[in-house]
């Protein structure tokens, strides 16, 4: 039998049949609070020479980075503070990407949730 793969779908509201993972801490530095998340990946595979690719929906109550990452959010917003103290705020329906080694934080006020894919390498 051939080993095929296939297109992953991304569901707002993760696997059809599982839905997202339970409610848990935010697993990333916090700077305060006790945010929470829950996530449903569709991929999370080892890359060549190191490292790993992810890809799926996250969803947190609130969060304040080593990998390059891509978003769509979906739901909420969130204002993302360079170290210089330059702001961007991105609303549900916008795209952005956070390169690696981006010094600052995630400044939120409300529960988020987001299609992502993170590229994490040496």
């Amino acid at each position: 039998m051939t080993n095929i793969t296939r297109v992953k779908r991304l569901l707002v509201d993760g696997d059809p049949v599982a839905g997202m993972s339970a409610w848990g801490p935010v697993k990333d530095d916090v700077v305060e609070g006790d945010p929470q998340e829950r996530q449903h990946l569709v991929q999370n595979a080892p890359r060549p020479g190191g490292g790993v690719s992810r890809a799926g929906v996250w969803e947190a109550t609130l969060e304040d980075y080593g990998c390059d990452e891509f978003c769509v959010l979906l739901e909420g917003s969130v204002t993302m503070i360079d170290d210089d103290g330059h702001e961007e705020t991105f609303r549900a329906g916008n795209s952005f990407l956070i390169p690696k080694g981006f010094t600052g934080y995630w400044k939120q006020s409300e529960k988020k949730k987001k299609f992502f894919m993170t590229a994490c390498y040496g």
